[in-house]
């Protein structure tokens, strides 16, 4: 059950912080907190039952050390490279990935959000419809790679769901 802090503003109005710890063996794992502005609030919204790492993955998620994107993009291309002859494309592509900002992101929370705004700006410096359906193929590539065999909690699904919001967006 999450610990409720009343604090006062500047203004004199309250508001209510929910916070919400995971402990093992003394240790805290996770803490999050919700801030809320009337009180009924926390005590209803504030049940861990409606704490997105409730779920087992989530919290896998959680306690997972942050994964750069360029990171994976790296063991993908040193560890599959000499098994699968691969195009120049794939190849440039990748290195492209690994240095450009989106590799920055940390690869287990990435969001569609994420690539659908990484599309949105190569598209603005001139990069064409099918190299940036590539940039997310080739992502989705090492996102699946990822998942299959260093069994990260990353989600290949996110990139599916960026192009349909593309697609939609246009």
């Amino acid at each position: 059950m999450p610990t409720i802090k009343a604090r006062k503003q500047a203004d004199g109005s309250h508001r209510y912080t929910a916070i919400a710890r995971i402990r093992r063996q003394g240790k805290v794992l996770h803490q999050e907190a919700k801030t809320f502005a009337h009180a009924a609030l926390p005590s209803g919204g504030a049940s861990t039952a409606k704490w997105p790492w409730k779920t087992p993955s989530a919290l896998v998620r959680a306690q997972q050390p942050s994964t750069k994107l360029s990171k994976l993009i790296r063991w993908y291309i040193d560890t599959f490279q000499d098994i699968s002859k691969w195009q120049r494309s794939k190849q440039s592509q990748l290195l492209f990935l690994e240095n450009h900002p989106i590799g920055d992101t940390d690869a287990v929370f990435l969001e569609s959000g994420t690539l659908v705004d990484h599309v949105r700006s190569r598209r603005a410096t001139g990069a064409g419809p099918t190299t940036v359906s590539n940039n997310l193929t080739w992502i989705g590539v090492v996102l699946r790679a990822a998942k299959s065999v260093k069994g990260l909690p990353v989600h290949p699904e996110v990139v599916d769901d960026a192009r349909t919001a593309c697609r939609d967006f246009g």
